[in-house]
C-alpha cells in the first residue's frame, strides 16, 4: 500500500491488497471467495469490511471508505483477508501500518 496522508472522517479513501500464497505467488480471487479488510483502531477496537474484485486476475482485492469509517485519530492497522470458495482457504496478507491525522 502506498503511503499517503489520510485525514480523520475522509470519505472515498481505498484501501488495496494483494493476495499471495506461501510461495509468493499472486492468488487469482472470484466473485465467490470471500474479501474482507480487519482494520485495528487506535483504540484496539477491530473491525471488518466487505471487500470487492480490483483485479480478478492479480488477486487484488479493494475497499473505499464511507462515513466514519475512519473515526479515530492516530495508528491504525490493516489486513486482507480472502476465504477461497472452492477449498476453504483462509489466506491473509501481512498487517500494514496507516496514520490516521485529526482535523481541526
Amino acid at each position: 500500500m502506498a503511503t499517503i496522508k489520510i485525514q480523520k472522517l475522509n470519505i472515498g479513501t481505498e484501501f488495496r491488497a494483494a493476495i499471495k500464497d506461501q510461495a509468493g505467488a499472486k492468488v487469482p480471487i472470484t466473485s465467490d471467495d470471500d474479501l474482507t479488510f480487519i482494520f485495528r483502531k487506535p483504540s484496539g477496537a477491530v473491525v471488518t469490511k466487505t471487500a470487492i474484485i480490483y483485479s480478478e486476475p492479480s488477486g487484488v482485492m479493494s475497499y473505499t471508505t464511507i462515513a466514519n469509517d475512519l473515526d479515530e485519530a492516530g495508528m491504525w492497522r490493516v489486513q486482507g483477508r480472502i476465504i477461497k470458495d472452492d477449498d476453504g482457504d483462509d489466506l491473509r496478507t501481512s498487517v500494514q501500518k496507516f496514520r490516521v491525522y485529526d482535523n481541526l
